[in-house]
């Protein structure tokens, strides 16, 4: 199985890269700042979708989240990443910013 973006997601994520692209001198950093939670939800999904941190194929979902969660958050030592990452995807889901495919 892996993540996809849903047409929502895949709009809503094509008009936060629009606007850091239209940013010019003002810098992709500066935008990510201004990015309010849900935003950075989308940017997220992308960013999964897009195997960013690991490869976007699971056979379950909790032990992807696992694997993911170092490669995304540098504070291993708390040993919250799994959850955070669960919880991230699930979020996404109940938004309708992405959905599980086979």
């Amino acid at each position: 199985m892996k993540l996809q973006l849903t047409k929502t997601g895949q709009i809503k994520l094509d008009i936060i890269n629009q606007q850091i692209n239209d940013t010019g001198d003002k810098g992709y950093d500066n935008i990510f700042e201004e990015l309010n939670e849900d935003e950075l939800l989308v940017c997220d999904a992308g960013m999964y979708v897009n195997d960013a941190y690991i490869k976007n194929e699971f056979d379950d979902l909790k032990s992807w989240c696992r694997e993911l969660g170092p490669t995304e958050y540098q504070q291993t030592y708390l040993n919250t990443h799994p959850d955070v990452v669960y919880n991230k995807v699930q979020r996404m889901l109940s938004k309708g910013l992405i959905e599980i495919i086979k």
